[in-house]
């Protein structure tokens, strides 16, 4: 468990960049990231759970505030996006499950 995070002008406040072998149970807790590029990347990960995350300033239009690649059993609690700056979607799932979304709050 990663437990209040807080990430400033860095590209992530957290990314996974690892191989698909079964990595799983992940989970961050009230983490906040301020002007990233990429705040959340998560790849191959399963039972992922993330709460109580805010994203303020998120300065990269080509990435998504929050992206999963094949990922399953996702659940996000309480996510707050506060940022102008993303192509499509503020969360993007590619060869994931799609995310259980409770309480979503963009601005």
């Amino acid at each position: 468990m990663l437990e209040k995070i807080t990430a400033v002008s860095c590209k992530n406040l957290l990314r996974t960049s690892n191989s698909p072998r079964g990595h799983a149970f992940l989970t961050l807790s009230s983490g906040v990231a301020k002007n990233c590029e990429a705040p959340i990347q998560i790849s191959n990960t399963h039972d992922v759970l993330i709460k109580y995350l805010k994203i303020e300033g998120h300065t990269d239009e080509k990435n998504p505030p929050i992206q999963f690649t094949n990922c399953q059993r996702i659940n996000l609690r309480g996510p707050s996006i506060e940022t102008t700056y993303f192509k499509d979607e503020p969360i993007v799932a590619k060869s994931s499950s799609f995310p259980e979304i409770t309480s979503l709050k963009t601005r």
